[in-house]
């Protein structure tokens, strides 16, 4: 059994200062205190009442927030960046995104040498029924509507005006127009469609005559750009 003793009295200082720390530690009042260790009821039913019912409060508002927080926990997660693996935190780069079609393909003919566009996939070489030296058709199988024809031709006088093909075109200036130009000392001259639908390069080199035609009649291809592939790349092997 405790023995007695007032909270402020002097009779008994240590165990009257343990009593204040305790009811301070609690938020309850130093008699409660002695009420408490004395076995009585240190609360009316009426404060027990409230107390439960704060303790219930309580509880829902914890449960509430754990509730809260796995929500905000699992939307972070969902909606957060891809994280590379090892845990570096570093978002993952997108994969590289290759070209579906080479930028260039290449041509290498017994007296010619050249490049054409990657929109251009198939190359024959034709038997030739006259007296062509080699003759090519580069096309594509994805689209049958653009085509690049490649023909070297013996020409022993070296004058353009002996090929029946280059006399058709300057004879028709409604239907085209031409420029010319030297190409390590060879004459050059391409003939561009006014329609846009052809450009055609004769090229004389050493007693023969290379003759590169694109042709197309796809509204979408530009046969300028694709001659812009070509003609740079002409090489003679000989």
């Amino acid at each position: 059994m405790i023995e007695r003793f007032s909270p402020d009295g002097d009779d008994q200082p240590n165990l009257s200062r343990l009593v204040q720390h305790a009811a301070q530690l609690h938020g309850v009042s130093p008699r409660q205190i002695v009420d408490a260790v004395e076995g009585k009821t240190a609360a009316s039913p009426k404060e027990a009442r409230r107390g439960r019912r704060a303790g219930t409060v309580a509880a829902v508002l914890v449960m509430g927030g754990l509730v809260v927080a796995v929500v905000i926990g699992t939307i972070r997660f969902l909606n957060g960046p891809v994280v590379a693996a090892g845990g570096t935190g570093k978002l993952t780069p997108p994969p590289s995104m290759a070209p579906a079609t080479p930028a260039t393909g290449k041509l290498a003919g017994l007296y010619v040498t050249l490049s054409y566009p990657g929109a251009f996939d198939t190359v024959r070489r034709l038997q030739s029924v006259s007296v062509d030296l080699e003759q090519y058709m580069i096309s594509s199988k994805a689209n049958y509507r653009h085509t690049i024809a490649v023909e070297v031709l013996p020409l022993p006088s070296g004058s353009l005006t002996d090929d029946s093909d280059y006399r058709y075109r300057t004879i028709h200036p409604e239907l085209y127009r031409a420029t010319s130009e030297k190409i390590g000392g060879d004459e050059v001259v391409t003939y561009g469609k006014l329609d846009e639908t052809e450009r055609t390069v004769f090229w004389v080199h050493g007693g023969k005559l290379l003759t590169v035609a694109i042709t197309t009649t796809d509204g979408a291809d530009s046969v300028e750009a694709f001659m812009a592939v070509v003609k740079p790349s002409i090489r003679w092997n000989s």
